[in-house]
Parts: structure tokens; C-alpha cells; sequence
């Protein structure tokens, strides 16, 4: 049997892209009202990882640097992973 072991990660892009971002799709709210609604995000997703090992990735990374931005990730997840945990996985 295979532990279970939970980890968050968590893709952090800057306030003011992603509220760029989100303005260019629909100018129905203003850039303020989209930085309200990152920060709202942002602030449940932490809160929902608050008991749980958290990984975070920046958007950027992964969008321009995407291979060194997973290679990171893996090492993140590996660290925060118990070794026994790890092991378990890798028996047949």
C-alpha cells in the first residue's frame, strides 16, 4: 500500500499582471478590483495550505523559464516530501 502525503503548490504571479491580464479579458471591473480579487486568491490559497508543506512557483518561471522553473519544483517537492514516504512509492 502507497502512503498518501498532501503538498500544495502555489502559482504566484505578481498583483498587477495577473490584474493586467484579467483587465484585457474583461473591463467589466477596474484594475483595482482585479488586484482585490488576486489578493483574495492568494490569501485563501495560503490559508487552505496553512497546515500542509507548500511549494510556491512563480508564474514568470514557469511561463518563461519553464524547465528550470519544474526542475526546481521537483527539487522543493522532494524536500518537503518524508523520505519514507518516497521510498514506499518506489516499492513494488
Amino acid at each position: 500500500m502507497h502512503a498518501l502525503f498532501l503538498v500544495c503548490v502555489v502559482t504566484v504571479r505578481h498583483p498587477l499582471d495577473f490584474a493586467s491580464s484579467a483587465l484585457s479579458y474583461s473591463r467589466s471591473l477596474s484594475l483595482h478590483a482585479w488586484a482585490a480579487i488576486w489578493l483574495r486568491y492568494m490569501t485563501s490559497a495560503l490559508g487552505e495550505c496553512a497546515q500542509t508543506p507548500t511549494a510556491l512557483v512563480l508564474h514568470h518561471n514557469l511561463t518563461h523559464e519553464t524547465t528550470s522553473a519544474l526542475a526546481t519544483l521537483h527539487e522543493r517537492l522532494q524536500r518537503l516530501v518524508p523520505r519514507d514516504v518516497g521510498e514506499s512509492r518506489h516499492k513494488v
